[in-house]
């Protein structure tokens, strides 16, 4: 029964921090970052893990894409790469649950402080010149 009070309260405390981090954080990265609390805090109610609802993480997974690095991403794909091994072995399917969340919870607050600079979608790169062509930048 304790490990059951435990996710309840740690569902309890999600739940009351994911508005807090939205109106501390304002903007897209800091709504983000709460939902991704949110998420957290609806996989913890149910008295046991099925590997669906970790399918929940997804959207949680894309919407950290974009604002992730390459170490950061390749951890994102790893944490899900162990979701999906998850299918044989219940508890590295919630280890990678788990990691996924607190990846992408980072990588929001990061993005949401300015800690690490987010390009806006379908911006174009500053390495690259007009249309793409590599050889413009460097004759400019």
């Amino acid at each position: 029964d304790l490990v059951r009070v435990l996710t309840m309260a740690g569902a309890v405390a999600l739940t009351a921090a994911a508005p807090l981090v939205a109106w501390r954080r304002p903007g897209f990265h800091g709504w983000a970052a709460a939902a991704t609390l949110a998420t957290a805090a609806m996989l913890l109610l149910p008295a046991a893990t099925w590997y669906h609802y970790l399918a929940a993480l997804l959207p949680v997974a894309a919407l950290a894409w974009p604002a992730a690095d390459i170490r950061a991403r390749l951890a994102l794909l790893g944490s899900a790469a162990l979701i999906t091994v998850g299918v044989a072995a219940l508890p590295l399917a919630t280890l990678g649950g788990g990691l996924l969340i607190v990846l992408a919870f980072t990588i929001h607050l990061r993005a949401a402080t300015g800690a690490t600079p987010v390009p806006a979608i379908g911006a174009p790169d500053a390495s690259v010149g007009p249309a793409g062509d590599p050889a413009a930048t460097s004759a400019a």
